[in-house]
């Protein structure tokens, strides 16, 4: 995208030097100044800004001559749109390599796909072949849930009490020990189990993850209980795709021995963000 062309008007029979830009515009006459500068340091110079205020100087962009309010909202960044490349902000799809500088599109250029809110910038405009990459994703956000209580004991299976949360997000609801998810889309999942055993019984479990009531294949952690009041903690961290309305839970089971464990206070935790 070529720079624009600025250009200086003095309003004044006497010459206006402007120091920062190296430049002195004569008394009734006009400098281009973007032969020296560059669009970013004239628009940037607070001492160009001051005389246009003054109504010392006026600015014209491209052959446009703009009124002081313009060209002081132009000025410092008052808009952009002149110095940087094309946006697209309402499109609801992400670009695509098609997306290209014919269709005026440059490096820099961003693009907001508003049905994921996810943010692209064109890294190559090349014709027919251009490259977007994420930049951001406005809509990652996170949650946690965990039991502040401990003291739950069990010789068979439950599900393991989520009491408490933080990371308060309307993505997200918890109730009756379950976390449930409004938003479709990839999110990131870990979670944490923590148990001792009420005897001197040497005793094992297990703890997973399960999605609407059945368990998520290759969460399964082990728990080994020695020791009256010895700890013991399993979790693992892993991506999953979720539709609107999905449910989790974190289950918990004794697999060997007969003591009975009990879970510890604030040592079991459900953890989710958003990713795409």
């Amino acid at each position: 995208m070529p720079s624009p062309v600025i250009v200086a008007y003095n309003n004044t029979a006497l010459d206006v030097p402007l120091v920062n830009l190296g430049v002195t515009v004569p008394g009734s006459d006009k400098v281009t100044l973007t032969i020296s500068n560059t669009p970013v340091e004239i628009r940037t110079d607070e001492d160009l800004l001051s005389k246009i205020e003054a109504g010392t100087l006026s600015l014209s962009v491209d052959n446009v001559t703009l009124t002081a309010t313009q060209a002081s909202s132009y000025l410092g960044f008052g808009s952009l749109s002149a110095t940087l490349p094309k946006t697209s902000f309402s499109s609801s799809t992400p670009p695509t390599s098609s997306d290209d500088a014919n269709l005026g599109f440059d490096t820099g250029s961003l693009w907001l796909d508003t049905s994921t809110d996810i943010m692209y910038v064109c890294v190559d405009p090349t014709v027919g072949s251009a490259v977007w990459k994420i930049v951001s994703d406005t809509n990652i956000d996170s949650f946690g849930a965990y039991d502040s209580l401990g003291g739950q004991t069990f010789t068979g299976t439950v599900t393991v009490n989520l009491n408490a949360s933080r990371f308060s997000s309307s993505n997200y609801s918890l109730s009756a020990n379950t976390v449930t998810v409004a938003t479709a889309g990839t999110y990131w999942i870990s979670f944490m189990v923590s148990t001792e055993v009420t005897s001197n019984t040497r005793t094992q479990g297990q703890c997973w993850v399960e999605l609407n009531n059945v368990e998520i294949a290759g969460t399964r952690g082990e728990l080994y209980n020695r020791l009256l009041n010895e700890g013991a903690s399993a979790g693992h961290s892993f991506p999953l795709v979720l539709a609107a309305n999905d449910v989790l839970r974190l289950r918990a089971t004794r697999t060997k021995g007969t003591g009975t464990l009990r879970l510890e206070t604030n040592g079991s935790s459900l953890s989710l963000m958003k990713i795409r």
